[in-house]
């Protein structure tokens, strides 16, 4: 068999600290008051949407937690949490800060949905559009299976001429990760439909979004790659 990768990874977001794992979380709460803004809605829970820069849109999450003003932000990494340094709410709008990347969130709630930035100014903004997670996404089963280690053919200015994929399935569910000479893209999450895995990654210090379809081809068990 042998997988296409229709659009690989394409990391836009580097953390300063460099692609090691992120920090652990800085401060909790022994207990979770809901945040409110002027209009009521409390923020306190899952946020889910997307992040836009260029040409890259990728899917995320966003945990808030809080007690009064103070609020804490957290994105994913599989399930390690990569949380804020600081925030508060002010009025209808929500200030994170995560110093280990030197990046700022601010996002105000409008229509239900949290719109804003995130980012700095070396690197760049991503475009933030979140509204509360309701249920997980629904894939498409059957899918094929691309559980695995897979070897995709790369020539890069590091000299590298392959990256290892390696991949865990559980139905249309995927978790994914690709290793590099200079570390790895995170764990990269999704799964199958539409007739292909869509797999996305965003922890504030990298961001990732993976497309492979699986197609058979007896003379090859190698994966091809394209960004």
């Amino acid at each position: 068999p042998k997988l296409r990768l229709v659009s690989a990874f394409r990391p836009l977001l580097r953390a300063l600290l460099g692609l090691g794992a992120a920090a652990a979380a800085v401060f909790g709460y022994s207990a979770l008051l809901s945040l409110a803004v002027q209009a009521g809605q409390p923020l306190s829970g899952t946020w889910e949407g997307t992040a836009r820069k260029d040409a890259l849109e990728v899917q995320l999450q966003l945990e808030l937690r809080g007690r009064g003003r103070q609020v804490q932000g957290a994105f994913f990494n599989g399930e390690e949490r990569v949380t804020s340094t600081s925030g508060q709410v002010e009025g209808d709008t929500v200030h994170l800060e995560f110093a280990h990347y030197a990046t700022r969130l601010v996002a105000t709630l409008q229509d239900g949905k949290l719109r804003g930035n995130y980012g700095s100014a070396r690197n760049g903004q991503f475009a933030l559009e979140l509204q509360p997670r309701r249920k997980p996404r629904a894939w498409t089963s059957p899918a094929p299976d691309i559980s695995g280690l897979w070897i995709l053919p790369t020539d890069s200015a590091k000299g590298e001429r392959a990256f290892r994929f390696i991949v865990r399935q559980q139905g249309p569910r995927v978790q994914a990760s690709i290793l590099r000479v200079d570390g790895d893209t995170g764990l990269l999450t999704g799964g199958y439909a539409n007739g292909e895995f869509r797999l996305d990654h965003f922890d504030g210090g990298r961001a990732y979004v993976l497309r492979a379809t699986r197609r058979p081809d007896t003379s090859a068990s190698r994966c091809s790659n394209r960004r």
